[in-house]
C-alpha cells in the first residue's frame, strides 16, 4: 500500500562483492528489531539479475503508521570465489542499484470516514491540530528510522566509509 505521504527516496549504489543471503536477513533483522511487519510482495530471479521489493509498516499510534519500503536490482549477479583472510570462500558480485523509501500514512482507519463533512475536519485536524507533531516529531522519526536501515545496508555491503 502507498504511504499518504513520501519523502525522497534514498539510492545506495553498490559494485563489487556482497553476500545477498547476509543483505537479506541484515534488512529483515532490522525490521524486526525495530519492530515493523516484513513482507516480501516481490522477488524476480533470472540468470544474472534479482529483483527484490521488500515492504515494511508499523503502527505508531491509532493514527500513524510508518512505512520503510526498499526496492532493489542486481544486475550481472553471480557466485564467485574470493580469498579473505586467507581462506577461500563464496560470496556474490554484481552491481545493485537499491531504493530506501520512506513514508507515512495518517488515519490509516479511516476513522473520519468519507463524507465531505468528515473530511474537511481531518483537514482541520492535520492543518492546525497535529501539523506541529508531525513536523517536528513524527517526520524526524521516521527519517532517523530510514537512516538507521540504510547504515545497517552498508554495513551490510561492507562499504569502506559510512
Amino acid at each position: 500500500m502507498a504511504p499518504d505521504v513520501s519523502f525522497p527516496v534514498i539510492y545506495i549504489k553498490h559494485k563489487g562483492n556482497f553476500d545477498f543471503n547476509k543483505l537479506m536477513k541484515d534488512i529483515k533483522s532490522w525490521y524486526d528489531e525495530n519492530d515493523y511487519d516484513f513482507h516480501v510482495p516481490k522477488h524476480k530471479h533470472k540468470s544474472d539479475e534479482e529483483e527484490v521489493k521488500i515492504s515494511g509498516e508499523r503502527k505508531i499510534t491509532g493514527y500513524i503508521k510508518f512505512y520503510i519500503n526498499v526496492e532493489f536490482r542486481i544486475f550481472d549477479f553471480k557466485t564467485v570465489e574470493v580469498i579473505k583472510d586467507g581462506e577461500k570462500i563464496k560470496t556474490n558480485y554484481g552491481r545493485i542499484a537499491l531504493e530506501v523509501i520512506p513514508g507515512y500514512d495518517l488515519d490509516y482507519e479511516k476513522r473520519f470516514g468519507t463524507t465531505p463533512v468528515l473530511k474537511a475536519i481531518r483537514e482541520f485536524y492535520h492543518k492546525y491540530i497535529i501539523k506541529r507533531k508531525l513536523e517536528d516529531y513524527w517526520e524526524d522519526e521516521l527519517f532517523l528510522q530510514a537512516s538507521g536501515l540504510i547504515q545497517t545496508i552498508k554495513k551490510s555491503l561492507e562499504y569502506e566509509a559510512m
